[in-house]
């Protein structure tokens, strides 16, 4: 890649000011002028004046320079130019803040500005000429030249503000324009990749990603000298695309010719950014073949493979997928394409892999990613009864998403959401959508209920897509995700009871909580920008605290870029909500009492793609199941440590998981396969049902779960029924006894300690004396033998194995029978779940001095065995956002508060251990270095003079008063004084006070100099 970077302007573009409205008759103070909100494109006037009058800034402002801005025919009566008064705003039409300069622009400090004292929140003076022409450069808004100071990220790169010009406080007539620009990032060295783009008979598209753009600047694109056009989601397509403000570039693709084969090229990106020539950025694209694998590539998948886009009259030697040869011998005919059959090995490695594609005659390679996923063969289908509705056209809409089964009503619930066209008869255009009401047996149509229209009685309709169910208030909740709102509609009328506005953004999952007569509603956004939370609203009239239905609040969970809620889960036993996260590893553990958040780390989820989205939660062995369609698998981890217990490939995009607990079984639907997965507490595959397309699953807590089937033309929803599998219980299973008096036992194991088992009436088939009891772990591996007492008492201590790990499931076999005379035969399984062990844990302290400036230290103590520390510093309790190092460097912020540390200890195996410092004593503020200011220049009248500070600590803000003879002289707050008639004889000093957060207010005062005539 090579950058030609010429010369540059920052000025993008102007935008014209126009005048509205009538003249005010006769001149207004600056007060008078009310504000007026900001307007989008070219500025306005909102106040009258002459008709000829115009002004304009730069569409881009790029940080830290100056703001141009210009305007002719202002002037006031007598053709003399006007004082246009400038004030600054953030596109909201809220005003500015005062600048340390009083004027800028023009030549003549005496000219149309002489005299004009700004009022408060005035930026800056510009005065005009006779002719009304002004042009002027504006500082850049920093916190040391504003008063009081700006925010230096309320002017960051991509934020919108405009400039309020305005006169009549100097008799001119009365003006007041807005003019809106944005603060883009200044240019630095523009660069541009390509990723590789696939072969397509109407153009390759490769994805661009590129920084160190002025913002505002403008590309084309070219190969061999013929026009490119761009397209991505979200933005205009055609032959040219604007860099954002930021001056970076994502989502954005080019589009080579139509018929592009598979190569290496050189595409030319051409930048007008304003100068005389722009500049021009080489940028190298690879164009791969495109491939169609007709049977999948899941494991032991196996058709025809085609590949378009090759050189024509050639042979593909061989096709590889990681390691594996899929492949080979494949005729290339002129039109570039080659078929020929393909398997992909019963063994392959899952996952994303590479694809590699030997062509000879000509010589090339070319490499793309396969995803390689677990294999759809249905598996123990007789073990289920699956019963399948199928809806057709009439009796229920397509697009059909998710569905919640009421116990109270004895229904199931369905929403659907799709495109439409308006028709003569029926106005409805765009989005459409319906809640059905299905009989849970039959899954017939008992009811249904078209969404209200978005806005009138025409247009688009609210889109139904997650759906939760209150039987507490009979109420049934649905997120409409394309319009960021929340219906509740009665569960046996279907009437809308209440409808949201714009409370839940891109909101998905629903679910009651009876505890709190709440509902949780996740926001899913697939994007990155902004925060992700859960929203939690009001349940029904059974709640006298609350209003029905009301928004209450949301539970922030941090950046979407490191946490992105999905799906939701409610363990009502622990009062506890959790959600995994698109975006990373996380999922978020929510106390529905306290409304409080914690990130639990899953090591064994693999973050990449779209992360794990489904999610299920069983409350007997805290046990979670997370739903991965990146890697294609179910996630069963441990609810308190995020601890992996086990990681089990299920099937092409796992979207979707439900736990049922009265079979005690797992529900996995694999969205871009043809199954969904059953799986036992500990992840064992239990067996692999056929369901086309499904997206959603979801239990009636008797047994039974219910998969909504997107397959294509029709959508459908299937019941599964497990008829042939026993269920599985936190119990002993008994295998082979006929005795009775044999109880349940208690097992215990602990981490790096001992599995301990008790139980009783262990005795022979007479009762006479305690059996002799064999053990084995897993049921594998050789038994130890342990008696029971007389009376029957079991009493075993085993060491914890080396490989099992806190929350792990195994089981532990109990044998009798063959050991000792008279035993009956007995097996008997129990389940083994491992803990994790305690940490042995001090209280930290803090060390240093708590004063402005200064810097403690976190101190741990002894913690037993030595855990891995994370730190969070606390300012009166409250976490101090980014402040997690040991050490902490204390900010104004912190004056009058005390600082506390709280400690968090992880070590595998352990139990993660948190705790906090006693607080410091109150914060002291930092002392202000100061220096002697002195008087620079003749104080004889008619002459200036200047105050110069000295030294001061970096950042203070410096304030100057002038005196004479002691006394304040009235208004001399600027840094010069000119000398007046009125001064001389007298004895003239200046004090400088100087001010900054968190440091103590100093003030020093200059020698005395007399003023002379």
């Amino acid at each position: 890649m090579s950058t030609i970077p010429l010369r540059r302007r920052t000025r993008v573009r102007v935008f014209t000011a126009r005048l509205v409205g009538a003249a005010v008759a006769g001149a207004v103070g600056l007060g008078a002028l009310a504000a007026a909100p900001a307007f989008a494109g070219d500025a306005v006037f909102t106040v009258g004046g002459d008709s000829g009058a115009t002004a304009h800034v730069d569409d881009f402002v790029f940080t830290g320079t100056t703001i141009h801005v210009e305007g002719s025919a202002w002037t006031r009566t007598g053709g003399v130019g006007s004082c246009v008064m400038v004030k600054l705003g953030d596109g909201s039409g809220a005003s500015g803040t005062a600048l340390g300069v009083t004027q800028v622009g023009g030549d003549d400090p005496t000219g149309s500005c002489a005299g004009v004292t700004p009022p408060d929140g005035v930026f800056a003076l510009v005065p005009a000429d006779e002719t009304g022409a002004f042009a002027a450069d504006l500082p850049f808004p920093t916190p040391d030249n504003t008063d009081p100071a700006v925010s230096s990220s309320d002017w960051a790169a991509g934020t919108a503000h405009h400039l309020r010009l305005l006169t009549g406080a100097d008799g001119s007539p009365a003006r007041s324009a807005y003019l809106d620009f944005t603060v883009a990032a200044p240019a630095s060295t523009p660069t541009l990749t390509a990723a590789s783009g696939s072969y397509s008979a109407t153009g390759a598209s490769a994805a661009l990603t590129g920084s160190g753009f002025a913002g505002g600047t403008v590309l084309s694109a070219a190969l061999d000298g013929t026009p490119l056009s761009f397209s991505g989601r979200g933005i205009t397509a055609g032959p040219s695309y604007t860099v954002g403000a930021a001056g970076t570039v994502t989502g954005v693709n080019v589009v080579l010719p139509a018929d592009t084969r598979a190569g290496s090229y050189t595409v030319i990106v051409h930048g007008d950014d304003g100068s005389d020539e722009g500049f021009d950025l080489e940028v190298p694209v690879t164009v791969t073949p495109a491939a169609t694998w007709s049977g999948g590539t899941t494991l032991g998948a196996s058709g025809d493979l085609t590949l378009e886009g090759l050189t024509g009259d050639s042979t593909v030697s061989e096709v590889t997928v990681g390691d594996d040869v899929v492949a080979s011998g494949l005729s290339v005919d002129a039109t570039g394409t080659a078929a020929g059959s393909y398997t992909i090995p019963a063994d392959a490695t899952l996952g994303t892999q590479t694809a590699t594609v030997a062509q000879t005659d000509p010589a090339a390679t070319y490499t793309f990613s396969v995803k390689v996923s677990p294999s759809a063969t249905t598996a123990n289908e007789d073990l289920f009864t699956a019963t399948a509705s199928a809806p057709t056209e009439d009796a229920a809409k397509q697009g059909l998403y998710q569905s919640a089964y009421s116990a109270a009503s004895d229904a199931l619930y369905v929403t659907a959401a799709y495109q439409t066209t308006a028709t003569e008869d029926d106005p409805t255009s765009g989005w459409d959508g319906y809640v059905y009401k299905l009989d849970p047996d039959t899954l017939e149509v008992l009811d249904s209920v078209r969404a209200p229209y978005v806005d009138g009685e025409a247009g688009a309709r609210l889109a139904p897509y997650g759906i939760g169910v209150d039987d507490t208030n009979g109420t049934v909740w649905v997120t409409n995700t394309r319009q960021n709102t929340v219906t509740v509609y009665d569960q046996e009328t279907l009437e809308p009871l209440a409808h949201s506005q714009g409370t839940v953004s891109h909101g998905r999952d629903v679910v009651y909580d009876p505890a709190s007569n709440q509902v949780f509603v996740s926001s899913a956004s697939e994007g990155t920008s902004g925060d992700g939370y859960i929203a939690v609203f009001e349940g029904g009239d059974n709640d006298a605290d609350g209003t029905p239905y009301e928004h209450v609040t949301d539970i922030a969970t941090g950046p979407r870029t490191t946490f992105n809620p999905v799906s939701l889960a409610l363990d009502t036993t622990h009062h506890t909500l959790y959600s995994p996260s698109l975006s990373s590893d996380r999922v978020a553990v929510i106390d529905t009492v306290a409304k409080t958040v914690e990130l639990l780390t899953l090591p064994g989820l693999d973050v990449g793609g779209r992360g794990a989205s489904g999610i299920a939660i069983d409350p007997q062995t805290n046990h979670l199941f997370i739903a991965s369609q990146n890697n294609d698998e179910l996630l069963v981890a441990n609810a308190r440590t995020g601890a992996t217990i086990k990681e089990v490939p299920t099937g092409t995009q796992a979207l979707n998981v439900a736990w049922d607990p009265v079979r005690r079984l797992a529900y996995v639907a694999n969205f871009g396969g043809t199954t969904v997965t059953v799986t036992d507490a500990g992840g064992n595959k239990v067996a692999n049902l056929g369901v086309a397309r499904p997206n959603h699953v979801a239990i009636d807590g008797l047994g039974d779960v219910y998969a909504v089937d997107k397959s294509s033309p029709v959508n459908n929803v299937t019941k599964l029924t497990p008829s042939g599998v026993a269920a599985i219980a936190g119990t002993p299973l008994s295998e082979a006894t006929d005795d009775p008096r044999t109880t349940p036992l208690s097992v215990t194991a602990t981490y790096g300690g001992d599995i301990r088992v008790a139980g009783t009436n262990w005795t022979v088939a007479d009762g006479s004396s305690g059996s002799t009891v064999a053990v084995k772990y897993d049921g594998e591996g050789a038994a130890e033998r342990f008696d029971a007492s007389a009376t029957g008492d079991l009493s075993i201590t085993l060491p914890v194995p080396a490989g099992w790990t806190p929350g792990s499931s195994h089981h532990l076999r109990l044998l009798t029978g063959s050991l000792k005379e008279g035993d009956r035969v007995r097996t008997v399984a129990v389940a083994v779940t491992v803990r994790a062990a305690g940490l042995k844990a001090t209280t930290p302290t803090v060390s240093g001095t708590p004063q402005v400036g200064r810097r403690l230290t976190a101190r741990t103590g002894s913690w037993t065995p030595t855990p891995a520390y994370t730190y969070q510093w606390l300012r009166n309790g409250k976490a101090i956002k980014g402040a997690t190092d040991e050490k902490y460097a204390v900010v104004a912020a912190d004056a009058g508060t005390r600082l506390s540390v709280r400690v968090t200890a992880k070590k595998t195996g352990y139990t993660t251990v948190t705790r906090t410092s006693m607080p410091t004593s109150t914060v002291r503020k930092a002392a202000l270095k100061t220096s002697r200011p002195w008087i620079k220049g003749l104080t004889k009248v008619g002459r200036t003079v200047t105050a110069v500070p000295g030294s001061w600590t970096s950042g203070a803000r410096l304030h100057y008063q002038w005196r004479a003879n002691g006394r304040t002289v009235k208004g001399a707050t600027a840094k010069a004084l000119r000398v007046t008639r009125a001064l001389v004889g007298k004895r003239i000093t200046v004090k400088v006070t100087g001010t900054k957060p968190g440091y103590v207010t100093a003030t020093r005062i200059s020698k005395p100099r007399t003023a002379r005539r």
